[in-house]
């Protein structure tokens, strides 16, 4: 056992004492229980944050004989990829969320909260669990216990480096600021805990709500940054592809966003006490079952982003059945001593309409849950997992958005009460704009809905932010005008884009939409690519297509070059570069079969197979060319497969055996190029796409996270007040 992995097991020991300490300290009445878990969970802390220097000097320091530096990190990265390389790999990822929640334990300790004794219980109760999950799967294990092909005591000379698709400067900013949310999901659930323990359903609201916000925050910027990286980097053609890690973050950061609107009605009418508990809980658990679908493997056949299957998968498996079981006993013991004010019986009022968005955010959370389970559900069944398309995703989008925007809208009505005069020219100018862009773009209902309700609801955000924009009106109108912004660039991005696929010759130039490209080669060296020249108006820019194999992945790594503009981007992405002249001469033979390659008649007989299964092994194609023989082969020597190529008779060209099926007798035939032959020119096949006012999703996002931040800061005022 290494020193980190020692420092890891004493970390998770004391995190389990200090919880032990901190439930016997009887709500701080007895000084030395609570003074005694706060010294134990401070140790922990030291272990914690040593353990994480360690794994970052040891990746710094290219010590690769630890199996998750050889295989996160590499000689030749630079050092911000390096620091990146601490949660690239699934066990520094759980040890830096491990320090992210003992940090903010800290924080309530440093805070004097309130029930710190049962905060700090339940969130180094949770924090012991996650280190378990940290020693099942050591970031400080050798790599010859993890690799067999290293002999004990084999330190590599250098690593496999951090997967291509990772090196980019969003790894370093979006895993870290996913993990604060999932984090603070935690602190949230200790207050939760403790309001029923303690059975005070009303004080734990307000330093929860804050919690809440944060964590709100945090989880959707990294939500939101996720989407931009696979937009403009990644090459995958959009922001969001419905992929099950993806949705494993959104289903718990919809569930927050209801608990944030319940918790503003509880704090104003004393209502939903039931609701926001469940709530409260129920965020958590979705935040851990996000960690066992991305962590355990389960949707490695179904995911892009899934890690590959470990044996994490039994204790993630364990642990979320606990947390289930825990969190339902709890509340369904304490169910009937919660009291709530009702809510009134007039429907049409600004506590209603928020309840039916929060019953719509919560059904329409629940069946992106469902569709994202499903390849576990019906894996449980004994059939093959089965999951659902992206088709079941935005076509169950599309009234749950509509929806929401409406309660959004209700919502402000029932509230401001707004004048007829703000109301029905606000509609009429929606209901213009939104025919306008369909006259212009082409007919589409399900377009005309989305954007006359999102322009409506525009106006009155706008409206309101500057005749009543101040406080808790300010934050929650400024978020609200972000999710109409963010809507219409979806719809007009998702409805009014296009995509073509286009071959260019090495030095053709072809017109797509309103840009022209022209190939100039490919580009060889570290980084290779493809050299392209875009011209757009009268301007004309040379840029390199990211484009090269990743030995370790046996897969291309491609990067998108984005063309921005204010009506869209241009997106070009690589599908491939085709050498003509290496394909030149080159076909695929059954036995017995005869074809013309290049003028030459050839004929494969059968394979001639010498020495099998022994180290001088080789194996020959018997040909006929031009009715004479010929045997070109590959042949083992030194471990090493070597070719044996023959010369034509009476040309300047060579024959050779490029490669071997033998179990189903096929051969790929080579045949060079004589100095006489013209030979096809190189060529590139690109999609460039055209994705119509996609900024406007970005904006959108921006607008949301301002709304949260501003929140965030008047709460900070307000608890600096009192």
């Amino acid at each position: 056992m290494t020193i980190g992995t020692i420092l890891i097991a004493i970390a998770m020991i004391l995190s389990a004492s200090s919880a032990i300490f901190f439930m016997r300290s009887r709500n701080g009445t007895v000084p030395l229980q609570i003074n005694a878990g706060r010294r134990i969970y401070f140790a922990s802390t030291l272990l914690i944050l040593f353990a994480v220097l360690m794994l970052l000097n040891s990746l710094l320091n290219n010590e690769f004989q630890y199996a998750y530096v050889y295989g996160n990190s590499s000689a030749d990265m630079g050092i911000a990829y390096k620091i990146a390389a601490l949660w690239a790999g699934s066990e520094g990822s759980y040890l830096i969320w491990t320090l992210m929640l003992n940090l903010m334990g800290l924080f309530l300790i440093y805070r004097k909260s309130e029930n710190e004794d049962l905060l700090l219980a339940v969130t180094s109760l949770v924090q012991a669990l996650m280190l378990v999950i940290v020693l099942v799967k050591s970031p400080f294990v050798k790599v010859w216990v993890e690799n067999p092909s290293f002999h004990p005591g084999m330190v590599p000379t250098d690593g496999q480096g951090m997967n291509p698709l990772l090196m980019d400067p969003w790894m370093i900013a979006h895993p870290p600021v996913l993990f604060l949310g999932y984090a603070s999901a935690t602190i949230i659930f200790a207050y939760s805990v403790t309001a029923l323990l303690r059975k005070n359903f009303n004080s734990w609201i307000e330093p929860a709500y804050r919690w809440l916000m944060f964590s709100v925050l945090t989880l959707g910027l990294g939500i939101f940054m996720g989407g931009y990286w696979a937009y403009t980097v990644l090459g995958w053609g959009g922001y969001w592809g419905w992929d099950p890690v993806e949705n494993s973050s959104l289903i718990p950061w919809i569930i927050s966003i209801a608990l944030i609107h319940s918790m503003l009605l509880q704090k104003r009418k004393s209502v939903l006490k039931k609701t926001n508990i469940g709530l409260a809980l129920l965020y958590f658990v979705l935040v851990f079952y996000s960690t066992f679908l991305t962590r355990s493997g389960i949707l490695s056949d179904f995911s892009v982003h899934s890690f590959q299957e470990s044996n994490l998968k039994i204790y993630l498996s364990i642990m979320l059945i606990l947390l289930v079981i825990a969190s339902l006993f709890i509340f369904l013991r304490h169910f009937r001593s919660i009291k709530s004010e009702p809510l009134k019986e007039e429907l049409f009022n600004l506590d209603n309409m928020t309840v039916f968005g929060i019953i719509v955010l919560l059904f329409y959370s629940f069946i992106i849950l469902a569709g994202t389970s499903m390849p576990i559900l019906t894996g449980l069944t004994g059939k093959d997992p089965v999951p659902v398309t992206s088709n079941f995703y935005n076509n169950i989008s599309v009234p749950m958005g509509i929806m929401i925007l409406l309660f959004i809208i209700l919502s402000a009505v029932t509230s401001i009460k707004y004048q007829r005069k703000i109301l029905v020219p606000a509609g009429l100018i929606a209901v213009i704009l939104s025919a306008l862009v369909t006259f212009l773009s082409g007919f589409n209902p399900v377009v005309i809905a989305f954007l006359a309700v999102s322009f409506f609801l525009m106006q009155l955000m706008v409206y309101d932010m500057f005749t009543k924009g101040r406080g808790i009106i300010l934050s929650s109108r400024t978020a609200h005008l972000g999710i109409a912004v963010m809507v219409t660039g979806i719809i007009i991005s998702g409805f009014y884009s296009w995509t073509e696929q286009v071959r260019v010759n090495a030095g053709q130039t072809v017109k797509a939409g309103g840009i022209s490209l022209r190939v100039n080669g490919f580009i060889d060296g570290p980084d290779q690519g493809i050299g392209l020249t875009i011209f757009e108006n009268d301007s004309s820019r040379d840029v390199k297509l990211a484009y090269r194999l990743n030995e370790e992945m046996q897969a291309f790594y491609k990067e998108p070059y984005l063309v921005p503009g204010v009506t869209g981007d241009y997106y070009i992405a690589p599908e491939e570069y085709i050498f003509s002249a290496a394909e030149y001469g080159t076909e695929l033979f059954h036995k017995g079969e005869v074809k013309d390659v290049t003028g030459l008649k050839v004929r494969f007989s059968k394979f001639d197979i010498r020495n099998m299964g022994k180290p001088d092994m080789s194996i020959y194609a018997e040909l006929s060319i031009n009715g004479k023989q010929y045997k070109p082969g590959l042949y083992l020597h030194n471990n090493e497969v070597k070719s044996a190529n023959i010369t034509i008779a009476g040309a300047d060209r060579v024959v050779s055996l490029e490669k071997i099926l033998v179990d189903h007798e096929i051969a790929i035939i080579r045949i060079s190029p004589s100095a006489k032959d013209a030979l096809p020119p190189d060529y590139a096949v690109l999609s460039v796409s055209y994705k119509r006012m996609i900024w406007l999703v970005w904006l959108g996002t921006l607008l949301i996270s301002a709304g949260f931040a501003l929140s965030m800061t008047r709460l900070y005022r307000v608890k600096k007040v009192n």
